[in-house]
């Protein structure tokens, strides 16, 4: 397949700005509705974080669908083609010129992920301070660490965005593929990821943290054991108790009551000098 072999500097679409960093270039571009590109590669690897709209990437017999929030490393050199959606889209693209370039070999696609929150910390700091180079270049080089970091490495903040997503969702069904899907990993490879991490499968760690805010429900308020249940993700109050018991070897009431006595009691006891 022929492909267009792009200067330093230049894409497709319009280039809204462009912000020279030392090792690095940044280049904003937008692209209408439904517009293509012709198969392309370019001559540096560079980072390309979409800011609004999408698309949707080929490269070899690998697809890539690109919505907000999601981040691409391409590789020096990288083959491919893109096709937009009805929205257009605009994208910002990170391009290093140093020598630390050669430590980007493989592409990365992710989506709210470390690839993805080190491009909206430089976002974030270009907008609000944009004549703060050396800031600037250190988000530069924290992205082109974790652009160039090998898939274990990369496994770790996986698991850690799985593990933020389950905090903050607890209470909702949840499940594998919709995990997977917010964070942009296949769901084998994030499944793998948490496990090698925490040392559970996922199921066990969204169980843990389902437990450990029933506990501190039941201690904390006057809601009942099945009230606590369903707040917290669970189906109902039996599926609690075989949880919290698997756990922590007591029932829910049990774990109340002993812990409820204990502080009674402590309130009690005067201290002598």
């Amino acid at each position: 397949m022929h492909a267009t072999a792009l200067p330093q500097g230049k894409y497709f679409g319009e280039a809204t700005n462009i912000c020279p960093l030392p090792d690095c270039l940044v280049t904003f571009t937008e692209h209408h509705s439904l517009a293509t590109t012709a198969a392309h590669s370019h001559a540096n690897p560079y980072l390309c974080f979409v800011v609004k709209g999408g698309f949707r990437e080929t490269a070899g017999r690998s697809e890539r669908d690109c919505g907000v929030g999601s981040a691409v490393v391409h590789p020096v050199q990288e083959r491919h083609f893109d096709a937009f959606g009805p929205d257009g889209a605009l994208c910002m693209n990170i391009e290093w010129t140093g020598a630390e370039t050669a430590r980007i070999a493989n592409p990365k696609h992710c989506k709210h992920g470390p690839l993805s929150w080190a491009a909206v910390r430089f976002l974030r700091e270009l907008w609000a301070s944009p004549s703060d180079d050396l800031t600037l270049e250190s988000l530069a080089c924290e992205m082109l660490a974790v652009a160039s970091m090998s898939e274990v490495q990369l496994g770790s903040g996986w698991a850690l965005a799985a593990q933020t997503l389950l905090e903050d969702s607890y209470s909702e069904a949840i499940s594998l593929r919709t995990l997977s899907t917010s964070i942009g990993l296949h769901p084998v490879h994030l499944a793998r990821c948490y496990r090698n991490v925490y040392r559970q499968s996922i199921g066990e760690g969204l169980r843990g943290i389902r437990v450990r805010r029933a506990s501190c429900a039941l201690l904390n308020s006057n809601r009942s054991i099945a009230e606590v249940a369903l707040d917290c993700g669970f189906y109902d109050q039996a599926h609690l108790t075989n949880a919290f018991k698997r756990l922590t070897g007591m029932t829910p009431g049990f774990f109340r009551l002993v812990v409820s006595s204990s502080v009674k009691k402590a309130s009690n006891i005067q201290e002598f000098d």
